[in-house]
């Protein structure tokens, strides 16, 4: 079998020596990468980024991708970023753990105007609270389900109450 330029090249001690000095070295050095990228943490939640270049694990670059594709001004990011940074990917409204990649999920992590159209005021809620939630402030479905559970279990009358942002059928002019 004929042998190959590199394998000739090996049988001379010098350059054997420096060969294996360069294969250590290069090891050496892909070991170093292999710890700066394991120990590289998410600027947000501390987890492992997903990449060298990254500065978000993969939850956190998820997440700051769908703000981007909302659109919402600096001051807000800023806001959402402070709540997950304190509190994590949890509901603000329910304290219950929500899921960011799964959109199927009834709780899957969505951006939810604590006033209806206030850009000012978004946090993060699950889908189905959201659904729920719909057009009204916190404090209007706050009291419906109370006059709901006041229906259902004491058979107190539901009294009728002004919603602010109810324009379902037509907006006011």
């Amino acid at each position: 079998m004929a042998k190959s330029i590199f394998d000739k090249q090996m049988k001379d001690p010098k350059f054997k020596a420096i060969y294996e000095e360069i294969s250590a070295q290069m090891d050496i050095d892909e070991k170093k990468a292999k710890l700066r990228y394991k120990s590289k943490k998410c600027c947000i939640c501390g987890k492992p980024v997903f990449s060298i270049k990254s500065i978000y694990c993969r939850t956190c670059s998820h997440f700051s991708a769908r703000m981007s594709d909302e659109r919402f001004p600096p001051k807000t990011r800023e806001q959402l970023w402070n709540y997950v940074r304190k509190y994590g990917y949890v509901c603000y409204y329910t304290g219950q753990e929500l899921d960011v990649f799964n959109e199927s999920s009834a709780y899957f992590l969505e951006f939810d105007h604590v006033v209806p159209g206030n850009p000012d005021k978004i946090v993060i809620t699950s889908a189905w609270f959201n659904e729920m939630k719909g057009d009204l402030t916190f404090k209007e479905l706050k009291r419906s389900i109370v006059q709901l559970y006041n229906y259902w279990f004491k058979g107190i009358k539901i009294k009728k109450m002004k919603f602010r942002y109810w324009f379902r059928l037509h907006p006011p002019a």
